[in-house]
């Protein structure tokens, strides 16, 4: 499992939530991020924050890890910020807690 991001398609960027810490702003900034979308659980709120509110924009998504929870919901949101970073010329860092999503 790779815990660096991973450009999956042009502008967008696919890591853990490691791979947005503070001790990787340089290579954030290497790879020119300006948003951050990260998911995490709401319980996880109390530890796992943006970093970077000055310097990057942020989309936060409480999304449960269970086999029920409605993702769906989260989807137009979520394409509207992609959209509207691409659009701009940004480039997107999409993070998540590592358990999520795997």
């Amino acid at each position: 499992m790779r815990r660096e991001m991973q450009e999956i398609l042009p502008g967008l960027f696919l890591g853990p939530y490691s791979s947005a810490m503070k001790s990787k702003l340089p290579i954030l900034q290497k790879h020119g991020i300006t948003h951050v979308i990260c998911i995490r659980q709401n319980i996880e709120a109390n530890f796992i924050k943006p970093n970077f509110q000055q310097l990057f924009r942020y989309l936060v998504l409480d999304i449960a890890d269970n086999p029920v929870e409605n993702i769906i919901r989260f989807f137009p949101m979520t394409k509207e910020f992609i959209d509207g970073s691409l659009q701009s010329g940004g480039k997107i860092g999409f993070t998540f807690f590592l358990h999520l999503l795997i």
